[in-house]
């Protein structure tokens, strides 16, 4: 395990320390310090050449694509490394795949349209220089927060005049040409599926077919524009652009290849699935109440439903004050609802607000003494550079290996070993009464990872789903210990224990965005409704 360690880069001796600990990954770790990344390898015989190194100078004059710049060396003078510009403040841009993302930010079709151009321009502007990407996946990209600009990032696997592709991700891999082989036009069909997604959050060879799975269908090139595929009613292809659509019925029929067009008259006006209310449907629900705008968040608390909206907060049905700036629903000690929350990224759970700084996990309770004021106490330690905070969790990479950090109570947090995740890239984690659910990347698949603790919080069950296509969480853990897990759009599983038996309710209005939540009943929201569902 490599940790705290002298390097030289340019002949300059730097002392990379355990907190300026990144990430891991199966060719090295990452360090970052002073705004600089350093990828120091695991295995030096893997590190790439410095020639290719030089040949990816090429694209330097290209700000959004990350590439390696300066060689590491040890004390010893062995090349074990190099330096990367660090992208600050940036998501995965599989995130915007999902429909609750683009609704929580906003996103219209026209910023989605605005996306795939810039990714458009700069595939055409790498190609100008005689490269070619090769795995044109989507792990392999980050987008600024203001959702405008794509960074291409794992650069050190393209193709270069003297070094071949040695990288593909199978669900972006174009059949048209052997295995190993990549030209121009498979980085432009491996774009398509992409942007595809973007614009759809479906992968274009998913859905349902009668006969063939998901990997027969790409071989045999059987498309969602294919008569006999079955796609969700909910996503509607015509929310693309006309000219890109055209484009895409193009690669995924007629097997173009060319460059795609800018796309043309995009809509601004923001993405949202209309629902569907099915009277065969295997669980029947009630609209409670529509209110004056998107819901952010809802609690029943003394048997009060709070609700916040963008624009208001409501107790039942009753709008009592405006909302100006809170995303969260948070009381003080004597049940008022605070208005202004200085943290910028935080969780609530139980009541309590949590958030990461530089000294550790913070919890933060509003207490009324004379006036409300915020009362914080540090519960964990932990790698700040390598934490990343989920809904009621704090996944921490140290050293490639992942710990969960878990604030179950009060001035309570444990910290578990989750060796699962190991070596991984995590996408979204939810935590709730015990059971921990987690997307994440390993081995270039999507994985769902499951995990009940036991009530010591010192052991846990798991399981795993490989391959899977959907990217946001959406699970409830009731009261009663009954799991309700939204695997896909219109599908719940319910189960109470892992290996226990799993109903599976396949025709539910239940989209991937519609937030599951315990009232009274078991509830789901849909934009600026509340729905409540019945057996």
């Amino acid at each position: 395990m490599i940790k705290s360690q002298n390097i030289v880069v340019k002949g300059n001796n730097i002392y990379l320390k355990d907190i300026d600990y990144k990430a891991s990954g199966g060719q090295g770790s990452i360090y970052l310090k002073n705004g600089i990344l350093y990828k120091i390898y695991h295995d030096i015989t893997t590190l790439i050449p410095e020639q290719k190194i030089y040949e990816l100078q090429g694209l330097s004059s290209i700000n959004n694509i990350v590439i390696p710049q300066d060689s590491i060396y040890n004390t010893s003078n062995e090349r074990i490394g190099f330096t990367l510009k660090y992208v600050s403040n940036a998501e995965y841009l599989c995130k915007l795949f999902t429909m609750s993302f683009k609704n929580r930010n906003n996103l219209t079709i026209k910023n989605i349209a605005d996306i795939v151009n810039n990714m458009r321009d700069t595939l055409i502007k790498i190609h100008e220089k005689n490269m070619i990407v090769g795995d044109y996946n989507e792990m392999n990209f980050l987008i600024d927060t203001k959702f405008e600009k794509v960074f291409h990032i794992d650069t050190d696997s393209w193709q270069t005049k003297s070094y071949k592709c040695n990288a593909i991700m199978h669900s972006i891999r174009d059949r048209l040409l052997p295995l190993g082989v990549f030209k121009e036009s498979s980085d432009w069909f491996s774009w398509s599926i992409i942007t595809f997604q973007l614009y759809a959050g479906l992968h274009p060879y998913k859905g349902k077919h009668p006969t063939y799975d998901f990997e027969q269908r790409m071989d045999k090139n059987i498309s969602v524009f294919n008569k006999d595929v079955k796609i969700p009613k909910m996503v509607d292809l015509n929310i693309i652009p006309k000219n890109h659509l055209d484009y895409y019925k193009n690669v995924f029929i007629n097997k173009d290849r060319s460059i795609p067009p800018k796309s043309q008259g995009a809509s601004n006006i923001q993405i949202a699935r209309k629902l569907f209310i099915d009277d065969k449907a295997d669980i029947k629900s009630n609209l409670l109440f529509e209110y004056d705008s998107n819901i952010l968040d809802i609690i029943y608390r003394n048997n009060i439903r709070y609700v916040l909206t963008e624009k208001s907060i409501y107790e039942n049905d009753d709008i009592v004050d405006s909302n100006s700036s809170i995303s969260k629903l948070i009381f003080s000690s004597d049940n008022t609802i605070i208005k202004s929350i200085e943290y910028k990224n935080y969780i609530v759970v139980n009541n309590i607000l949590y958030h990461i700084t530089e000294s550790g996990f913070a919890q933060v309770v509003y207490e009324k003494i004379g006036k409300i004021i915020p009362i914080e106490k540090y519960v964990s330690t932990l790698y700040y550079n390598s934490s990343q905070l989920f809904g009621g969790v704090v996944l921490q990479d140290i050293f490639g290996k992942y710990t969960a950090s878990v604030p179950y109570k009060l001035d309570k947090c444990i910290n578990i070993k989750i060796t699962e995740l190991d070596n991984s890239r995590i996408i979204d984690a939810k935590y709730q009464r015990r059971w921990l659910f987690v997307i994440y990347n390993k081995n270039n698949l999507n994985k769902c990872l499951i995990v009940k603790f036991n009530k010591d919080f010192n052991s846990y069950k798991s399981s795993i789903i490989d391959n899977i296509s959907f990217l946001n969480i959406n699970c409830l853990v009731k009261t009663n210990g009954v799991v309700i897990f939204n695997t896909e759009d219109c599908k719940l599983e319910l189960f109470s224990d892992l290996g226990s038996e799993i109903k599976i309710l396949d025709n539910t209005p239940v989209y991937n965005e519609c937030k599951l939540v315990e009232l009274h009943k078991t509830c789901f929201i849909h934009n600026n409704k509340l729905f409540e569902l019945n057996n």
